[in-house]
């Protein structure tokens, strides 16, 4: 739901976890803490049958901290 909310992709009929090339987790993140993330976009490729393989940049921050709790290039199947 959190990449979800971030992305705001419309007039899809499903997305699919694809997986990740690279994930690394830097903090420790305290329970009850307030995250935040920042998405971009690394690729996008079409892919048969009707939909976009993306490969984006996450990056989860704990407010305060000094260090991103997550880094991650992670990927996503839109399907039209």
């Amino acid at each position: 739901m959190f990449m979800r909310s971030i992305i705001g992709l419309r007039g899809l009929k499903n997305t699919l976890n694809y997986g990740a090339n690279r994930v690394r987790y830097l903090s420790p993140v305290p329970a009850g803490s307030r995250l935040r993330a920042r998405v971009g976009v690394l690729e996008a490729e079409d892919v048969a049958p009707d939909a976009l393989r993306v490969t984006y940049k996450v990056t989860i921050e704990i407010e305060g901290g000094q260090r991103p709790a997550c880094v991650a290039d992670v990927i996503g199947q839109h399907y039209r």
